[in-house]
């Protein structure tokens, strides 16, 4: 449906986005994922139309929207600060884009009590803005911008002025809610929670370029760069270097591990390469995986549903892995590895 193939976009002479191709199929949800500053709300703003890129092209279902105004693209927005008219009541807000659509009253009061149902509001038709909560007023404005049923919504970082509980629970909602009318959308966000919630497909962007995209079960637990995995808050990374024999080698003071080298990486005798150790197997009494670290249990930290691990490797470097099972501190571990549990950047 929509399709950004090579967009590159520059502001007063700086790139701010760098090749970007994107697709948004039928009833998908796509999430934006990155820092502040990563190029995320820019992507929204050239696909509203309300920015031009410098090159390449934006297309809903094969059409160039290139010349298209913004008014004209039937795409919904909506913004972190909701954008609500304060001197009209909830009904008046939402029946806005409506009216614009020069719809009969029959029609807009359809539409809009639809609308308020679905985001449970319905009893509020008649309250003032100012008399709405915060997570109340998010409610509206997803509803004002499902309302004209847009062919595609856009939401830029709609949650980050709520709190933790709020957020979590308008999450789910905000899913349902995309579902039950099918619109397909793109939902920006710094937050990888709200990302891992919502996504049918993560595209992670840094400094203006799509680093990482697919499903967000495999762009977590397979990064595929350094900076991804630090992003993820993945720890489990260890620093080697070639040896000039297609393999790795990890040196501490107490040991020495040598990884085989995976044929992709192209790199030369010498060179630092980083290992990320996906999903380890770890007992205090024999390792039956390929390959296998050593450790001591530094802290075991009960988080409700499971136990927060943090393992020194050879009193190194520390580790973090969750279990249902508690695990002594101080206690001695051997952690085992298959070679596709590791993960190898330059």
């Amino acid at each position: 449906m929509l399709k950004l193939s090579s967009v590159c976009y520059q502001y007063d002479e700086k790139p701010l986005l760098n090749g970007i191709n994107l697709s948004v199929g039928e009833h998908e949800i796509i999430c934006l994922l990155g820092p502040s500053g990563s190029g995320k709300s820019t992507i929204l703003r050239l696909i509203a139309g309300l920015e031009k890129p410098q090159s390449g092209e934006i297309q809903w279902n094969e059409y160039d929207l290139s010349e298209v105004p913004a008014h004209k693209r039937n795409f919904g927005l909506m913004f972190q600060d909701y954008a609500l008219f304060p001197h009209h009541n909830v009904y008046e807000n939402i029946a806005f884009g409506l009216k614009m659509q020069k719809l009969s009253k029959t029609a807009i009061h359809e539409r809009v009590e639809l609308c308020l149902k679905q985001v449970g509001m319905l009893s509020f038709a008649e309250r003032k803005i100012t008399e709405l909560s915060g997570g109340e007023q998010q409610r509206v404005a997803l509803a004002r911008a499902i309302a004209p049923q847009p062919r595609l919504i856009m939401l830029d970082e709609p949650l980050g002025a709520l709190d933790h509980t709020l957020r979590q629970t308008l999450l789910e909602e905000l899913r349902s809610i995309l579902g039950e009318n099918g619109i397909p959308a793109i939902y920006v966000t710094h937050d990888q929670e709200e990302a891992f919630v919502l996504a049918d497909k993560i595209a992670l962007l840094n400094h203006g370029i799509i680093t990482q995209y697919g499903v967000p079960d495999t762009v977590y637990r397979n990064p595929e760069s350094l900076w991804t995995a630090n992003f993820f808050g993945l720890n489990n990374i260890l620093q080697g270097e070639d040896t000039g024999e297609n393999s790795v080698r990890v040196s501490f003071p107490s040991a020495e591990y040598v990884f085989p080298l995976p044929l992709h990486i192209s790199s030369k005798k010498g060179q630092v390469i980083h290992i990320f150790f996906q999903d380890g197997d770890f007992s205090q009494d024999s390792c039956e995986n390929t390959y296998c670290l050593k450790g001591r249990v530094n802290q075991n930290i009960f988080r409700g549903y499971e136990y927060e691990i943090k393992v020194l490797i050879e009193e190194q470097k520390e580790f973090t892995f969750h279990s249902y099972k508690s695990c002594p501190v101080n206690q001695m571990l051997k952690i085992g590895y298959h070679i596709q549990d590791l993960h190898f950047f330059l």
